[in-house]
């Protein structure tokens, strides 16, 4: 007896058509996985404009501080006020040049009591502030004035220069002369 369901017409698709779209389906998804990962790349960073301390930065890690950390090359200028020592307010004048970088001379800080004026040059920058050593003192300081590190200062948040020196623990705040 000849068997009914050979004769019987099939439904459905012929395994070719099954293989071609199969390839279909995977060459498809290849498309798709190419074109999501190109386009989910990053581009390239844009070039941008950087401040004299972020190239100077780039170029030579002990010339500028970390991010965070004070930027005393954007201090250039005259600053002047009073700090307190043993009780007394005494006057405090800073002169900060251009390009003021670690190792490199800065400026000038300038004591009238003393009275004492001096060459500064950037020591060091901390999370407490950027240190000067001061040196090379003009005709007409007086002999008490004596080199070394220790005038440290700080941005403050209003735009101010709080000041400190660790070797007296005076304290006070300068703010713009020019």
């Amino acid at each position: 007896m000849p068997d009914p369901s050979a004769d019987a017409p099939r439904s459905g698709m012929s395994p070719a058509a099954w293989g071609a779209i199969s390839a279909i389906a995977v060459a498809a998804i290849g498309a798709v996985v190419t074109l999501t990962t190109n386009w989910w790349q990053r581009s390239p960073p844009k070039a941008e404009a950087r401040p004299a301390a972020a190239v100077a930065a780039a170029t030579d890690p002990e010339a500028a501080p970390a991010p965070g950390l004070a930027d005393p090359a954007r201090w250039a200028g005259a600053w002047s006020g009073a700090f307190d020592e043993d009780g007394q307010r005494r006057r405090i004048e800073l002169s900060v040049t251009p390009g003021c970088a670690k190792g490199k001379a800065c400026g000038t800080i300038r004591v009238p009591h003393v009275p004492c004026t001096g060459e500064i040059t950037l020591a060091d920058v901390r999370p407490e502030g950027a240190e000067f050593r001061v040196e090379r003192f003009k005709p007409g300081s007086a002999a008490a004035c004596e080199p070394g590190a220790g005038e440290v200062f700080r941005e403050t948040p209003e735009g101010a220069l709080a000041y400190t020196a660790t070797y007296s623990g005076a304290t006070g705040v300068l703010t713009r002369a020019d």
